[in-house]
């Protein structure tokens, strides 16, 4: 079965037509660490201890900070944006007419970017070990360890997270602009779960914390950024029910998170997949290459918006739920009443 799925003329293929992309996403993948650090190794006058930018590598495994500035999620982003959403121009209509299947020509894009940016990791953890032997840093092996496979983790689950988003989008802006707003939608339906449950079922402070609890956990970056974290340990360490606050140390837990991750990388391919398989690969609109994408997003969009409209003016759950399903046709409706109007105003002018 597995034999089936890998191609590999579709692996030598992606390496060859995307490796001037690789080698960027290498080059900013190791600045931070690598080339950082050598810069302030040779033209530097701080001791390295009193490098910032190692330093946070301990903070993250010792429980305070993030793991990794910002250049390397941007990168695996535009990485996996590059990877379909270049093809859409012309070659991959040509790519599916040949004897391979959907579902090969993802896994090969997964693989061959997957392999690249874990070796760009290994290329990292590898010099922060170096660094580690040579110079008297904050951090030892086991930080190192932590930092190497959540960030590892994170980095793929971004980088499949937008194949999936280009499999559905027309071209590389829309799906590195769009895998932003999906990165963070599962802490924004969470916020309105909470705020809905609160309001009009008096939902209890333990409810409220576990659902915010499982919106970090679906929300990749938070495995970096420890931004939503900070609050959840009260619970944990003193048993009040309270989300207000920091109580401390948040201490990464590197095989409960690995396992976590692992299931999302697992189920995003899984989508990229199923959708790719049934995806149109005729020329869409500026932002979604079919009507069924383009349906979907607006049906999402309208229930969010809809939702936290209905949130600042509804006081009964009665009136919420009719108020939400009115809001959510109203706005649905609206690109057919304007496209209806400029059809009208066309003929106007016309006569």
């Amino acid at each position: 079965m597995m034999s089936s799925l890998l191609n590999r003329g579709l692996l030598w293929k992606e390496w060859r037509q995307n490796r001037w992309y690789f080698l960027l996403t290498g080059l900013l993948m190791a600045y931070v660490p690598v080339i950082k650090s050598l810069y302030f190794l040779f033209f530097g006058s701080k001791p390295v201890s009193e490098w910032e930018h190692l330093n946070h590598i301990a903070g993250f495994a010792q429980g305070y900070g993030a793991a990794v500035d910002p250049w390397g999620m941007v990168t695996v982003i535009l990485l996996g944006a590059l990877m379909l959403g270049e093809e859409r121009k012309g070659s991959l209509t040509y790519l599916v007419s040949t004897p391979v299947s959907r579902s090969q020509i993802i896994l090969a894009k997964f693989l061959v970017g997957s392999g690249i940016i874990l070796l760009m990791m290994m290329v990292n953890s590898a010099f922060l070990l170096g660094m580690e032997n040579l110079f008297p840093l904050p951090y030892n092996r086991m930080d190192v360890l932590h930092w190497a496979v959540l960030s590892s983790l994170v980095f793929l689950g971004l980088y499949t997270l937008t194949l999936m988003t280009s499999t559905f989008t027309s071209n590389v802006l829309a799906a590195g602009g769009l895998v932003f707003g999906l990165v963070y939608l599962p802490r924004a339906v969470v916020y309105l779960i909470t705020v809905t449950a609160d309001k009009y079922f008096s939902a209890s402070q333990s409810f409220l914390i576990k659902a915010y609890n499982l919106g970090s956990y679906l929300t990749l970056t938070d495995y970096l950024t420890r931004s939503r974290r900070d609050k959840l340990s009260l619970f944990d360490a003193s048993h009040s029910y309270t989300v207000d606050g920091f109580s401390g140390k948040i201490y990464p837990g590197i095989w409960t998170e690995g396992l976590y991750l692992i299931l999302m990388i697992l189920v995003l391919l899984l989508l990229a997949i199923v959708i790719f398989e049934r995806s149109s690969l005729e020329p869409g609109g500026t932002i979604f290459a079919g009507r069924r994408a383009r349906r979907c997003s607006g049906t999402t969009i309208a229930i969010l918006l809809g939702w936290l409209l209905t949130l600042s003016w509804a006081d009964s759950v009665e009136l919420f739920f009719l108020s939400l399903a009115g809001l959510t046709l109203a706005v649905l409706a609206l690109p057919e009443l304007f496209s209806r109007v400029g059809r009208l105003s066309n003929k106007g002018g016309a006569a």
